[in-house]
Formats: C-alpha cells, sequence, structure tokens
C-alpha cells in the first residue's frame, strides 16, 4: 500500500516553493492590510486583562531567544512569541475571520511569520507626545526608536530644535536603544541638526521629490551632501 502524504505536508510543500511574483496584485494589497491589521490590534490587546496576563504567562514560561512580542520589547522563543502575539491580536475580538471555515487566519499566520523572522517592531513618537506616554512608549520599543521632528506630513520643513532635544532626552532616559529623527529633512543643514540630537536620520519625501525631478544621479549626489554633512561631525550619525 502505497503512503499518502498528509493533506498539511502538500501544503506546506506548495507554500514553501511560492515566490512574490506569484502572488496576485489583490493578494499582495490585502496581505498588507492584514499585517497592519493584527500588529495594531496585538497592541491594544495588550492593554487587556487578557492581554497583560498572557503576556506574563508568556515571560515566565519562555527562555530568551531572537523574537519580539509587540510593544514590550521582550525576546522570546518564536513559538512563544507567535503564540503570544497571535492572541494578543484576538483579545478584543476585532480581528478577521473566514467566513467559510470560522477560523480567524490572519492572527496566528502573520503573528507566526513575524515571529520566524524576528522583526522588530518600531514605533514612531509624534511631536505632540506627552512627555509620560513618551517615556512608556521608549520603555516598550524595539529595535530603535522613531521621533517625528514636526507636525503634518512628510517632506522638507524645519522641525524644532528645542522641542526634539526635550523629547530626545526622555527617551534616552527610558531606553538605550537608538533614536533616528525624520520628516521634515530637507537639506544637509537640517540633517547636521538632527544628527546632533539623535543617532541617525531619516530622510524620505525629500529623497523621492528630487528622484522624480531629476533622476537618479542626481538624487543620489545630493544624498552625498546630506552624508558627506553628517560626516563632518564628531560623532557621525546614519542616515
Amino acid at each position: 500500500m502505497n503512503a499518502v502524504t498528509p493533506l498539511a505536508s502538500q501544503l506546506a510543500e506548495w507554500v514553501s516553493e511560492v515566490q512574490y511574483d506569484d502572488l496576485p496584485a489583490d493578494v499582495i494589497e490585502s496581505t498588507k492590510l492584514r499585517i497592519l491589521d493584527v500588529i495594531g490590534l496585538a497592541l491594544a490587546g495588550a492593554e487587556t486583562t487578557f492581554g497583560r496576563s498572557t503576556i506574563a504567562a508568556a515571560r515566565m514560561l519562555s527562555p530568551a531567544g531572537p523574537s519580539r512580542i509587540f510593544g514590550t520589547g521582550d525576546a522570546v522563543a518564536a513559538p512563544t512569541a507567535a503564540f503570544t502575539n497571535a492572541a494578543l491580536s484576538q483579545a478584543l475580538e476585532y480581528d478577521d475571520t473566514h467566513n467559510e471555515s470560522i477560523v480567524h487566519m490572519s492572527s496566528p499566520a502573520v503573528a507566526a511569520a513575524l515571529a520566524r523572522r524576528g522583526l522588530p517592531l518600531i514605533r514612531l513618537a509624534a511631536p505632540t507626545t506627552p512627555a509620560d506616554r513618551l517615556a512608556a512608549l521608549a520603555r516598550g520599543a524595539e529595535g530603535f526608536v522613531y521621533l517625528i521632528a514636526r507636525t503634518g506630513t512628510t517632506g522638507a520643513g524645519a522641525g524644532t530644535d528645542a522641542r526634539v532635544a526635550e523629547q530626545v532626552a526622555v527617551i534616552r532616559a527610558n531606553t538605550d536603544l537608538p533614536v533616528v529623527v525624520g520628516f521634515g529633512i530637507g537639506d544637509p543643514s537640517a540633517a547636521e541638526r538632527a544628527a546632533r540630537l539623535a543617532d541617525g536620520v531619516v530622510v524620505g519625501s525629500a529623497f523621492v521629490e528630487r528622484l522624480g525631478r531629476e533622476g537618479p544621479a542626481a538624487a543620489v549626489a545630493w544624498m552625498r551632501t546630506l552624508r558627506d554633512a553628517l560626516d563632518a561631525l564628531d560623532a557621525p550619525a546614519s542616515v
């Protein structure tokens, strides 16, 4: 009698061979939304009584590992992180359901995928974030803290150096993780001022706008002017 390969094994083999280019565009867009949904729900669920109990149990039961429990900074074994983050995302019962099978499909799948990769969850701190909440955000941060230099949309425009300095001080008092500053970094002077306060500088819209307006060579040359400005500092920052 020939052995029959279990359906689960067949499915796992098929999934392992799927490449990004094999995925339909609508599946890619839907998946992006589901990832954001699971992360947001997990962060909200962590504040519930169920969430706090789940996190406490994970801390007690799991050895240290490479994977993060969302919003805590705790590094635990990958299976524990996958279970905990999936549970947190279901705490409020807002996660999506596959109606045909009555299964919450995104929470376990996304949590397992992120736990496998050990990706840190980067939090953004706004200019309007109160000091007490900023301190709490810093204590639960992973990877690094991304401090927004100004209110409004991303793009070139000056932030308030004094306010940024005050917020960086609060963050540094509550975490040893690097602090990077972004939003409004549009020229070497702004990059230099931000780098004097933080460990890194994020440049997005200004680069993309120059790329579209002047082309790749000009955009890269412009980025070099920012890099040169940072390298001239006593302690160069990342860009």
